[in-house]
């Protein structure tokens, strides 16, 4: 007897409406409830109707995912599936077979949220400043924004920032690098913290 799979529309649009946000999407229900057969309409919307998608499916219930049951070979074996320059998705079914999955799974968010606030930040923030500011060319302002996302809440200046830049080719000066950053405090992408040293007071 064939069984008949029941679409699930409304749960299927609340995951389609969701894609592209940065936060993990969990799939939750008691058991044969259609979790699977959900997750498998997922991907068969994204197969259709997404051109540029890489999907990495693993299903624990399947004997072929079985020797990826240990935080260090799920890692591998999406790393070593992902596709650059695609846009790639990672669906797990019955992850929780997976040791240690919360690592690996926070792991992966965390370095796509950090991605995804860097696209924010060059297709929205750099552009509004490149118009708002008359900027020719966006490259060193781009350089700019990734080395202050990569260090922050670390001490820097403008002084600092120049030296690095500088050493890697960026022709560019220190008056420039204070204009560009003014121009990303003014535009709310950054916020200047100014230390503060105290020191014990001789009674």
């Amino acid at each position: 007897v064939k069984m008949k799979l029941i679409e699930r529309e409304d749960y299927l649009n609340k995951l389609i409406n969701v894609i592209g946000t940065p936060d993990i999407k969990v799939i939750t229900g008691i058991r044969r409830s259609g979790k699977s057969k959900l997750l498998e309409q997922f991907r068969n919307y994204i197969i259709k109707t997404i051109e540029n998608s890489n999907i990495i499916h693993i299903n624990y219930n399947l004997s072929k995912f079985e020797n990826l049951k240990s935080y260090s070979a799920l890692v591998d074996y999406i790393e070593s599936n992902y596709k650059a320059g695609m846009e790639n998705f990672i669906l797990i079914d019955e992850v929780q077979m997976c040791d240690d999955f919360g690592k690996a799974i926070n792991g992966f968010h965390a370095e796509e949220k950090f991605k995804y606030i860097k696209d924010v930040l060059n297709t929205l923030i750099v552009r509004n400043i490149k118009q708002k500011y008359k900027i020719r060319n966006t490259d060193i302002i781009q350089n700019l924004t990734d080395f202050l996302m990569d260090n922050i809440s670390n001490l820097t200046s403008a002084n600092n920032i120049t030296h690095v830049l500088n050493s890697n080719n960026v022709s560019i000066t220190d008056k420039t690098i204070n204009n560009y950053i003014e121009y990303l405090c003014n535009e709310f992408s950054f916020y200047k913290v100014k230390r503060y040293d105290i020191k014990e007071k001789n009674s």
